[in-house]
């Protein structure tokens, strides 16, 4: 599947009403309704996309969408409906954390295929990828306080 393709495939994924997901949630951690589980995965599907979009640009973005896919699955295994803590924000981090083990270990691997002609020296590949994390700074202000 190419980048547009998949993108379009996801203009299809419809948002899950909240008692739906809840009762998804509940089908598959208490009964192990594996249907649920799918579902669940498709529905989340878009945050792997908002994961990857920085990366667009890549010839191996695929590469990238199915780590954060993976990631994504292993959110859902390990997540636990009953704590009140929102899906996507428990997910989101093992998808990225999941995409920038990828990057970093196949710019080790020298096989990374954005072109970083312009490093030299000390420089390694996965030095160059992008932090798309938001500015501390601007969140809390500039004396950093909460």
């Amino acid at each position: 599947m190419e980048w547009q393709d998949y993108v379009s495939e996801l203009r299809r994924i419809k948002l899950l009403a909240p008692e739906q997901e809840r009762k998804l949630w509940a089908d598959f951690k208490e009964q192990g309704d594996r249907e649920a589980r799918s579902c669940l995965i498709r529905a989340y599907q878009p945050l792997v996309f908002r994961c990857a979009k920085p990366f667009a640009s890549m010839e191996g973005i695929m590469d990238v969408v199915q780590e954060g896919t993976v990631g994504l699955i292993e959110a859902a295994e390990s997540y636990d409906h009953r704590r009140g803590v929102a899906f996507s924000l428990f997910a989101v981090h093992r998808i990225r954390g999941r995409m920038m083990d990828w990057l970093a270990a196949e710019a080790k691997g020298d096989a990374l295929t954005i072109d970083f002609s312009g490093l030299t020296g000390e420089h390694r590949r996965w030095e160059a990828i992008p932090d798309t994390g938001s500015d501390v700074s601007a969140r809390f202000g500039a004396g950093g306080t909460i």
